[in-house]
């Protein structure tokens, strides 16, 4: 089933899930939950709580939602290793940073120090500009930390050998 022949609902959920993903990580808040619930309920054979869709829209929902936790998955792997504690991510939080648009209109938005490129990998790894761009500057720190411990082992080693 093409997009446009879905039901109005479907497709601005659909939306809603593209332009606010943030809105449906960690079990989907409560905005959201008792429809996504139904939907996936019937996605998985328990129950038919919502007979008006067709399967194809029940699908689609179901798949997207699954892409969401995929991204979200990969951005806890992202989050591990860029030592930020589980503890510290406050899912909720994301709620209130800066959308990232898929389309390139930065103005009053919050980047982060991000370009266009950076920003669209970001939100296509399912993290705010802020969590990449605090990778982003870890990893920097560890290059030039590393760097440094090469030169001071250089300079020793030819110290050394004088």
């Amino acid at each position: 089933m093409k997009i446009e022949d879905m039901n109005e609902g479907v497709r601005i959920l659909l939306e809603r899930m593209e332009t606010h993903p943030q809105e449906f990580n960690h079990g989907i808040n409560i905005k959201w939950g008792e429809m996504v619930g139904d939907i996936m309920q019937r996605a998985k054979g328990v129950a038919n709580v919502v007979p008006f869709l067709h399967d194809d829209e029940v699908k689609a929902i179901y798949d997207k939602l699954r892409d969401l936790e995929r991204h979200e998955f990969t951005a806890r792997v992202l989050r591990k290793l860029a030592d930020t504690p589980e503890e510290d991510y406050d899912p909720d939080a994301q709620l209130n940073l800066p959308y990232v648009p898929s389309v390139p209109n930065m103005m009053g938005r919050k980047t982060f120090g991000l370009d266009y490129d950076e920003l669209k990998e970001a939100r296509k790894l399912g993290v705010t500009p802020q969590v990449y761009a605090e990778s982003k500057q870890r990893q920097i720190e560890r290059q030039r930390e590393l760097h440094r411990l090469h030169e001071a082992y250089e300079a020793n080693k030819k110290k050394g050998n004088k």
